[in-house]
């Protein structure tokens, strides 16, 4: 089944469409500055990243388009109902973690195939921002620039992408997966997780004592200046354990609708 959904991901139109919505997005979120070359000579794609992901509309974007590329398995033949044939076949358990994978594992390939797109067209556009590989301006922590200094940079790039792509399966898609169980509306499935990360920003920004829910508690942007392993490993925690707690309460949800149709 795994197999089979994965499948399903990888030859959706619209997965590749939002792939490609993605990387036009960043692309813009950049634009000015790669206008001004002199701006980019020091500033590598980790910067250019770290920049059009948290001072755009980029942050507002991803919550609404990773939904959408894995809308794919979502939804069964049944639109929006569960397959309940193929479940009797295997398990109720077996088809909800399939299912959770296949939403986690896609979403987490399809933000990084979106930053490679970004990276390769915008190395086409400006070489000689790939030249840059020794520094990075706003990932100051300690352990990152360690890492740069020793050689490491495309080895932080990727670490960084991969955080961040388990922050947009876990947050965004993961959520989506929950929702689509009560709604066949694909614009639904992709609103309400954006919606909800919207209050939970809010109230983790507003409200003392509530940081904890906000989102950006479970992103690389954490620790810019203050990075260490340990960081490192609790951001991963936390954001496996928000895959956890989406996943239980998607297994919760088939059970009642497998109650009460």
């Amino acid at each position: 089944m795994i197999r089979r959904e994965a499948r399903r991901i990888l030859m959706s139109p619209l997965a590749w469409f939002c792939v490609f919505i993605y990387t036009a997005v960043m692309l813009m979120g950049i634009a000015e500055t790669l206008k001004v070359k002199e701006a980019v000579i020091d500033t590598g794609w980790l910067d250019q990243l770290c920049q059009t992901e948290e001072y755009g509309i980029t942050v507002l974007v991803k919550n609404l388009v990773f939904p959408m590329s894995v809308a794919s398995v979502y939804f069964d033949e049944k639109k929006g109902k569960c397959d309940w044939v193929k479940m009797m076949r295997t398990s109720r358990f077996r088809y909800c973690v399939t299912k959770a994978i296949a939403v986690f594992a896609g979403s987490i390939f399809l933000y990084i195939m979106s930053v490679l797109a970004f990276v390769a067209i915008g190395s086409m556009m400006h070489p000689e921002i790939l030249t840059v590989t020794k520094n990075s301006f706003l990932l100051t922590g300690e352990m990152w620039q360690r890492w740069i200094q020793d050689g490491n940079y495309w080895a932080v790039f990727f670490l960084y992408i991969v955080l961040n792509a388990l922050h947009v399966a876990a947050w965004s898609s993961m959520l989506g997966l929950c929702v689509s169980v009560f709604s066949e509306n694909r614009y639904v499935v992709a609103a309400v997780p954006f919606f909800i990360n919207r209050i939970f920003l809010y109230l983790g920004d507003k409200v003392d004592g509530l940081s904890m829910l906000s989102p950006y508690q479970y992103r690389p942007t954490q620790f810019w200046f203050t990075g260490t392993p340990m960081d490192l490993f609790l951001l991963v925690l936390k954001n496996l354990a928000v895959l956890f707690l989406f996943a239980f309460i998607f297994i919760k949800e088939i059970k009642w609708r497998a109650s009460h149709g």
